[in-house]
């Protein structure tokens, strides 16, 4: 981004959701309680009681989406708040309008909350230094996607019984992967073991793991890499193949898939070699008989179902927890 743009002040702390890392376990277990209370009234099959101020809601995906996106509109919608779809095809950045003057452009709009995917890294916070109003991280290039990950984190929570100790593999294209790199920052807080699975060409360098080593890592918590599928999976509570991501990848060609597949595909005999009462978990979407077998992904050991499900309620606590620090701070727009 360009360095020279002017900076305008940041929304105190909390009110964007940019990552995991600069979130606190105590913020992370709020947002998890609140979660809990909208999913059971979304499976009492009652809206949410309306509360006062309803939200004007932006979103701007510059990348394909189905889960992020329409679980967000279905979230919004339960709780009364009112969404609008950007259209980037049809927007004035297909006539040469840059990044920085759209945004400058939206925020004349005065919506409350911007969600924003974009394909490059840090679009998100470069968002949050430009606009009045919350900015809510839907995945940024390779960087962060807090929004799956909090789900994904707050799945495992509903089924096993602790964070400390749990293994937790996840397994394909990492060095790609913005849901991967979110994982490992909220797990890393909360006491997992995390092992990165795959070819070496898709891992990250062990030096670059360092990152995620801070004051806020659990001190039971431990990362480590693996190329061997077998051993990665060896004595593994959650499994979380991750597909490879063709459109950030140029040189993965068809032989490439058919070895990816022989060697780190999720099949019956492969989770045979993991803990008793191992899950299968997978942000979506599913390259189904390429990571993992389709049987597998319906099976009663997968969560992917209750991954969508649970990403509806999440979104429905994070959006009602900015509600409450707009209407506290006298920032709702009008």
């Amino acid at each position: 981004m360009n360095n020279k743009t002017p900076q305008p002040k940041k929304q105190p702390a909390n009110t964007h959701l940019l990552d995991l890392s600069e979130l606190s376990t105590q913020y992370i277990e709020n947002i998890f309680e609140s979660t809990e209370l909208m999913l059971a009234q979304m499976r009492k099959s009652k809206p949410s009681k309306k509360e006062s101020g309803s939200l004007s809601i932006l979103l701007a995906f510059f990348e394909p989406s189905t889960r992020t996106k329409i679980s967000f509109q279905q979230a919004a919608t339960r709780l009364g708040h009112q969404t609008v779809d950007f259209n980037i095809q049809g927007s004035s950045l297909s006539k040469g309008e840059s990044f920085l003057s759209t945004l400058n452009t939206l925020n004349s709009m005065m919506f409350d909350i911007l969600v924003l995917r974009h394909p490059h890294s840090g679009a998100a916070d470069f968002a949050s230094q430009v606009l009045n109003c919350p900015v809510i991280n839907a995945g940024d290039g390779t960087h962060a996607h807090p929004l799956q990950a909090l789900t994904d984190i707050f799945t495992i929570r509903q089924t096993l019984d602790s964070f400390l100790g749990l293994n937790v593999v996840i397994i394909g294209d990492i060095i790609h992967s913005r849901v991967a790199r979110s994982n490992i920052w909220g797990l890393t807080k909360l006491g997992s073991t995390i092992t990165l699975c795959g070819p070496l060409v898709l891992l990250p360098e062990k030096n670059d793991l360092s990152v995620f080593y801070n004051k806020n890592t659990h001190p039971r918590s431990s990362i480590r890499i693996e190329t061997s599928l077998k051993k990665a999976v060896k004595n593994a509570d959650i499994l979380m193949p991750l597909r490879i991501q063709k459109e950030r990848t140029n040189n993965i060609e068809e032989n490439d898939l058919s070895v990816y597949k022989k060697n780190y595909r999720i099949t019956e005999k492969v989770l045979s070699l993991a803990q008793k009462n191992a899950y299968i978990m997978h942000p979506g979407p599913i390259n189904e008989g390429v990571e993992l077998l389709g049987e597998i992904a319906y099976s009663n050991k997968s969560l992917i179902f209750d991954q969508v499900q649970n990403g509806v309620a999440l979104k429905m606590a994070i959006l009602e927890m900015l509600r409450s620090q707009l209407k506290e701070r006298g920032k709702f727009n009008k």
